[in-house]
């Protein structure tokens, strides 16, 4: 009946935190967290009740590969039974909260924002940041130089901080390659001809840098759907999104 009606299931995964009780079992994984300015993990806000054995539900960090990892496997259980498609539930992961929240400052995210400077290197970038060259460049040991020497204090100038706005740019590009990924490897599994959606909340990141749907599905027609509900721009849609919407659905077209 519910297919009778256009209703089908999905698979879904979870890209925020692989959860206190794997955090709490999995070394790796306490290791592949969002971290701030001072290399301290950071806790989901609205999940500080998840609680195990004494470890928290810290923000897991798509930068950093054991995370990678551990969601692509989830995405693999979500599929085994084949569904109709994959619903990707906060989608972003680690980057929602480098506008608001003090992160993320691992070594993975280090590592990867240098790289993006130097890909898109220019005299004044680098007078803005203060350096000669890229070799060896630290954006937490920059920020801390600054006087961000703690979180309280990171989140006091944040808007000021140096290279902030390539920052947050960099961050919204590697939550879309890390999604793309996931969608590329679910339409391995499903082939073509499902349902790709996502939940999102871009509006804190700004919408300069967000409209990346088109460079995703390049090889695919891509159908999208929405519902509207407020403001913002989504990178899934370029329509306008609500901080706390379902985002549009992306029904690849069958081959």
């Amino acid at each position: 009946e519910a297919k009778a009606l256009g209703i089908h299931a999905t698979g879904d995964i979870w890209c925020l935190t692989a959860g206190a009780e794997a955090l709490h079992k999995d070394p790796a994984l306490a290791e592949a967290v969002v971290r701030d300015i001072q290399g301290k993990p950071i806790v989901v806000p609205w999940l500080k009740d998840q609680v195990f054995e004494g470890t928290p539900a810290w923000w897991g960090c798509t930068s950093h590969p054991a995370f990678r990892a551990h969601v692509r496997a989830k995405l693999r259980e979500a599929l085994a039974s084949g569904p109709a498609g994959l619903h990707v539930d906060d989608p972003l992961g680690g980057t929602a909260e480098s506008s608001w929240a003090g992160g993320c400052f691992c070594s993975s995210c280090m590592e990867a924002f240098r790289n993006w400077l130097q890909a898109h290197d220019s005299p004044s970038l680098r007078v803005r940041a203060g350096v000669a060259s890229w070799e060896g460049f630290d954006y937490a040991v920059l920020l801390r130089s600054r006087g961000a020497v703690t979180l309280a204090l990171f989140k006091q100038g944040m808007a000021d901080h140096p290279l902030r706005r390539e920052f947050l740019d960099w961050q919204i590009e590697a939550a879309a390659g890390h999604f793309k990924e996931l969608a590329d490897l679910s339409l391995e599994i499903l082939g073509s001809g499902r349902t790709l959606s996502a939940n999102a909340y871009y509006d804190r990141l700004g919408s300069d840098s967000l409209v990346l749907a088109p460079r995703w599905y390049d090889e695919e027609p891509v159908t999208h759907t929405w519902t509207p509900r407020c403001a913002s721009t989504s990178p899934f849609t370029s329509k306008p999104a609500s901080p706390r919407c379902w985002a549009s659905s992306m029904n690849t077209a069958s081959s």
